[in-house]
This record gives structure tokens, sequence and C-alpha cells, in this order.
């Protein structure tokens, strides 16, 4: 008998680490606990479990300051092109 047919049943561990997987990739994205186990069908308390266990908020954190950065310097780049083109000496 399936155990993840019946309501509460334990999954196993492949059914486990993709719920997992997917919600680590939900919560990145910003959908809160609440939204993601509507989505996935795992409960909030396990997901709050997963999320403190895997440190998910410190790796939300550090692809924010990734993406950041990368916007960052595209950003600085784009001004140091305008300065050029504006023919300033001036290179920042």
């Amino acid at each position: 008998m399936d155990n993840t047919s019946k309501k509460g049943g334990r999954l196993t561990a492949v059914e486990r680490d993709y719920k997992k997987s997917q919600g680590k990739d939900l919560f990145i994205k910003g959908f809160t606990l609440t939204n993601i186990s509507e989505i996935i069908g795992v409960g909030v308390k396990t997901l709050s479990g997963w999320r403190d266990t895997d440190e998910w908020e410190k790796e939300k954190e550090q692809i924010i300051l990734f993406l950041e950065n990368i916007i960052r310097r595209k950003q600085e780049k784009n001004f140091r092109k305008l300065l050029i083109v504006n023919g300033d000496v001036l290179i920042v």
C-alpha cells in the first residue's frame, strides 16, 4: 500500500528530497511557507523545519546579494560607457 496516498502519510526518501527541493526553490523565489505548503502539499511545520535545518534563508540572502552585485556591476559598466560617449575624461 502506498503511504503517500494517505493523509499525513510519510514520504519516501526520494519524494521527500524532491519536495524539499521544490520547497526551497519556491522559498528562494519569495513564496511564503503557507503558499509553498498549498502548492506542494507539505505541512508548514515540515517546511519550517527544512528551512531552518538546511538554512534556506541564508542561501536566499546569498543569491540576492549575488544578483545585486551583478546588477550593480552592469550599471557601473553602463555608466562608464556613458561617460566615454559623452566625451568626459573621468572614468569612475
